[in-house]
Formats: C-alpha cells, structure tokens, sequence
C-alpha cells in the first residue's frame, strides 16, 4: 500500500491519443464492467512501469493507460477523495495514511469481495482495415489474485532449470514469455481466462 500510496494525487505521464498528457494518481474515476463473476468495480489511474515500458515497445500505440481499483466500493472512493486533497495541495502526501488503512483493510476483508480481476483492452484496425477491439481478463477467486504475479517469476525459473538462456540484467519481462505458459505456471489456483 506504501507504493500505491507514495503517487496517490501525483502527476503522471500517460500518453493519451498520441500525446503525452499529466493524469493524477488514482484520478480518472471511472466504472469497469468485469465478466462474472466480478461485476461492476471503481478504477482509479496508477502510476507502473508499463506507462514507459509499452509505448517504447509499441511504438504505433497511441494510447496507454493503466488503473486499479479495491474490491470495496467505499474504500476506492476513500481513496480517491483522499487523492483530490494531494492534488489540491491540502495533504503533502497519502503514504502516511498506507499503515492505518492497511489494518482497517484486513479487518474488514472479510466482509468484501474474496474475487479479483484485471484486464487488457486493445483497440486499433484489424486485419482488413476495420476497427477492431478486443478485451482479455483474468478473473481471480478465494483471494487467489495476490498470487498472479508470480506466474513471470515461475515461467522464468522454470525455463533457467531447463536450461534455456535468457537475457541478463534488470530489465521488463515482455516477450520473454508467452500468455499461455503464464496460465500453466498459475494451474492449482482459482484463476480463470476470459476473452471478450
């Protein structure tokens, strides 16, 4: 929570129409209808790498954006209006409010959603010239979203132990593994794939 917090009501460069443009973080509220079983969830607009890492990747995207959002409705909209006083100047920053808000978010988890979700939209033209678009989800249940990160870290060591060369140093994962063995790495876990 220190590093979602640490950006809270923040500038941040996201490039929007070809553009690049100040957002604010977890500004941009805005509705996300997931597939079932999630429903409806409030997003806010987050501060990631891959606001720097997909543009450069992609060099004819036009726009990038990424947002999250809680599984309590009351606590994004917490969040959120907490974010319009860090824009506005009137708190300096939310981080310290992360460890308070951590120990209300766990005694209160059991009354919310035990389900997650995250999405990738792509629009653009499709092979004939037509507008196309395109939305995969990952619908996550019984708190098994937490787990999803781990699936790069799993497909990496696993191909380092077959003895596959990959390249050394830090630097984003993208292209050094596919989506399908990302899903095999996550077998076990309530996680499912939707295509919309």
């Amino acid at each position: 929570m220190r590093g979602v917090f640490s950006y809270v009501g923040k500038p941040i460069s996201t490039l929007r129409d070809g553009s690049w443009v100040t957002a604010y973080g977890w500004g941009g509220l805005q509705r996300h209808q997931f597939p079932p079983p999630l429903g409806r969830r409030w997003l806010g607009t987050c501060e990631v790498p891959d606001l720097d890492v997909l543009p450069r990747r992609y060099p004819t995207a036009r726009t990038v954006s990424f947002q999250a959002g809680f599984a309590s409705d009351a606590g994004h909209l917490l969040v959120w209006a907490l974010a319009g006083l860090v824009k506005a100047g009137l708190i300096a920053s939310m981080t310290p409010f992360a460890s308070p808000l951590n120990r209300i978010s766990r005694w209160i988890e059991p009354l919310v959603s035990d389900k997650g979700g995250m999405f990738v939209t792509l629009e653009g033209m499709g092979r004939k010239g037509q507008p196309h678009r395109i939305t995969w989800n990952l619908i996550a249940e019984h708190n098994h979203g937490p787990f999803i990160p781990c699936g790069a870290a799993i497909v990496l060591a696993t191909k380092l132990a077959e003895g596959v060369k990959l390249p050394t140093g830090a630097m984003p994962c993208t292209g050094l593994l596919t989506v399908s063995k990302y899903l095999d790495a996550l077998k076990g876990l309530e996680v499912k794939e939707v295509i919309e």
